[in-house]
């Protein structure tokens, strides 16, 4: 690093863990051969295994490099710790509002009228489990019909979940 100006790394979700996840599910990575497919074996003596391990290495790197290594909360600190972050770099910083604070700030506002609405802001894939959030949306609507939910982030990366995902919308 010849910049001279401090890294700060921020994790919502955990990189390497998360990169670990989808290689796991992905059904591209393989030998190709079914019958070598259908062995049993060690994680880490397979294609999948190796880059898993790749991504370690390259979370170990930054985590190296890092100034400051900030997540939400105190699991994925650890989780961080345990992964190769140095303890005295991390540092949990977590989403939300103070409840009380904020209903004071809204309390009389006459611009509050109208459906509630409750929205996810993130990519439509796999790993962000919005087939979940549509199933918790189902169960809040049959409580509370005037809801509005929202699922705002790219589409792109993966087309198949997103049908997926507009299907169960439907359903």
């Amino acid at each position: 690093m010849t910049s001279q100006r401090p890294l700060i790394l921020t994790e919502h979700g955990l990189y390497t863990r998360e990169r670990k996840i989808e290689i796991a599910l992905a059904q591209w990575i393989g030998s190709g051969n079914a019958r070598d497919d259908m062995t049993i074996r060690p994680i880490n003596t397979t294609v999948k295994g190796f880059w898993m391990r790749i991504f370690e290495q390259l979370g170990r790197i930054v985590y190296h490099y890092s100034d400051h290594i900030i997540t939400l909360f105190e699991g994925n600190r650890r989780i961080q710790v345990r992964d190769g972050a140095p303890v005295e770099k991390t540092r949990v910083i977590p989403n939300g509002i103070r409840i009380p604070e904020s209903q004071e700030g809204i309390s009389g506002r006459s611009d509050m009228d109208g459906p509630l609405s409750v929205a996810l802001i993130g990519r439509v894939v796999p790993i962000k489990d919005i087939k979940t959030f549509i199933q918790a949306c189902r169960i809040v609507r049959d409580q509370l019909p005037d809801v509005l939910f929202l699922v705002m982030g790219p589409l792109n990366q993966d087309p198949e979940y997103v049908t997926e995902c507009q299907d169960l919308v439907s359903i």
